[in-house]
């Protein structure tokens, strides 16, 4: 690796302390062909030494502060890593970019058996899209179901213009709320700390449904204070504060405060290199969060989603330029001609002791196609389904969990995380479970299949991010495949079970 022939080469980097191993590329072309040369040598070095490594790559300036490493600009093509484990850092940066996440496979126990229950909601969800979206499970980022106390309420399409809430009266049987105003896409289901539920919906999320009093959905007031962007995510904090994030050019944002209204009380805009969507959103102890992807149009090529990005900023309404940004999955490299592989977000999560989890989905395999993971060239064997999890300056440590391609998590006050997860073709998947302990991402039980009436368009469970109240059961949310059968909402209960 020392070779001069080798695009890894030592810097002398004699003002650094005996500990700290600095390694330049310097040929930048040939970075992304010994991504993973440099990760398994990274990790040789680590497991040999037990001394801290830190990494310096092309047009990095990087300085040691408070004990990490921080890149200066902060641009895609100017980061820093290190990698202790295969994970990255950040502070405060703007950017950092993730590597070796192979390099940690879940380790499987024995299978639990679950109890799961499946009813039917309603079978008449709009989805032929006249003018609207009219598919519940299509902005797979937002939140469609949600529990507080004895109460569950789930939210879908009347017809393709307007969104309506259900609330589950008993087994078997739901009742809906009147229409709410007309949408051109699906919106965020919300509960209060009070019980009360909130709706973000509309064009760029302009407006906020709030049905009063709490624990009914008859009776809602909609308000217009703010906008954001289209593929938008929200979440509620403690206080019942909202946080809402969304647009492709940039990221724009909004707080809506409880305690005036729901009036903004911050509001501000992060632009895009390029396009991304899709925003996961949660707001908490006054720090938003959002996990969003790249979604733009290369003509002769189709739509990339080569990166998912993580934002963070730890004081929101009193900093609100403090937003940074971590490069959670990359497969940028698979780029080959029309032809490119993929990664895609698919849950952001918070535990209760601050930590922050995501789920991704990486294929490299180079798909053509107006969306490569969805048409022609790859394979869903070829999926992979990723957890995340670290501090929210970093790092992070990854863990592969398996021929997946869709997932969910789920915190329960046991401290057990459990895994919802999706196999098979696209937008028509089987529904496959496992549980783990919070504190051991490394290690799940073996996944089981749940069976679902009819194969599943994706999966949603209740959320905290979205106000979600945990319980001894949880909350799951599915339509039938798409095209052709989302009209029919199902609502699944499981109980986890023990190993066999």
């Amino acid at each position: 690796m020392d070779n001069h022939d080798s695009p890894i080469q030592r810097t002398p980097g004699s003002n650094l302390s005996h500990s700290t191993r600095w390694l330049h590329v310097t040929d930048a072309s040939r970075f992304n062909r010994c991504l993973e040369k440099l990760a398994r040598y990274a990790w040789t070095m680590y497991r040999g030494s037990h001394a801290p490594c830190r990494w310096l790559l092309p047009g990095c300036r990087g300085v040691p502060m408070n004990g990490r490493l921080c890149a200066v600009p902060a641009l895609l093509s100017q980061c820093s890593l290190r990698l202790a484990g295969i994970a990255p850092v950040v502070a405060s940066a703007m950017t950092a970019v993730s590597l070796g996440a192979d390099m940690l496979p879940v380790s499987l126990g024995p299978p639990l058996n679950p109890r799961f229950e499946t009813e039917l909601i309603t079978d008449t969800a709009g989805y032929t899209q006249r003018g609207g979206t009219g598919r519940s499970s299509w902005g797979f980022n937002q939140s469609n179901i949600v529990r507080h106390g004895d109460d569950v309420y789930a939210m879908c399409w009347r017809d393709d213009l307007h969104l309506v809430v259900f609330r589950r009266v008993k087994q078997g049987q739901w009742e809906a709320s009147p229409p709410l105003p007309r949408v051109p896409q699906n919106g965020v289901l919300l509960v209060d700390s009070k019980g009360r539920v909130h709706v973000i919906a509309g064009e760029s999320a302009s407006y906020h449904a709030r049905f009063d009093p709490p624990g009914q959905i008859r009776t809602f007031s909609v308000q217009q204070f703010a906008r954001a962007d289209t593929r938008f995510g929200a979440g509620i904090d403690a206080g019942d504060n909202i946080l809402v994030a969304g647009g492709l050019p940039g990221m724009s944002w909004y707080v809506l405060g409880a305690t005036n209204g729901y009036r903004p009380a911050a509001q501000g805009r992060v632009a895009h290199e390029k396009g991304r969507a899709y925003y996961f959103v949660a707001y908490r102890d006054g720090a938003g969060h959002a996990f969003c992807y790249d979604d733009y149009f290369v003509k002769g090529s189709g739509y990339h989603t080569l990166r998912t990005y993580y934002y963070w900023n730890p004081n929101l309404v009193q900093n609100p330029e403090g937003w940074t940004m971590q490069t959670i999955s990359d497969v940028s490299d698979t780029i080959a001609g029309a032809a490119r592989g993929a990664t895609e977000n698919e849950d952001l999560l918070l535990d209760r002791a601050g930590r922050v989890h995501f789920l991704y989905l990486r294929n490299p395999t180079p798909g053509t196609g107006e969306w490569s993971w969805a048409t022609d060239g790859q394979k869903r064997s070829d999926d992979a389904l990723y957890h995340a999890v670290g501090r929210p300056e970093g790092p992070f440590t990854h863990h592969r969990l398996g021929n997946f391609s869709r997932g969910r998590l789920h915190e329960t006050p046991d401290g057990r995380l459990h895994y919802f997860l999706c196999r098979g073709e696209w937008f028509r998947f089987e529904l496959w479970y496992a549980v783990g302990e919070i504190n051991d991402p490394g290690r799940i039980s073996e996944p089981v299949r749940l069976m679902t009436p009819t194969p599943i368009d994706h999966v949603f469970i209740n959320s905290t991010r979205a106000g979600g109240k945990p319980s001894n059961v949880i909350d799951c949310y599915f339509t039938g495949p798409y095209p052709g059968e989302t009209r029919h909402v199902y609502y699944g209960r499981l109980t986890p079970g023990r190993e066999n």
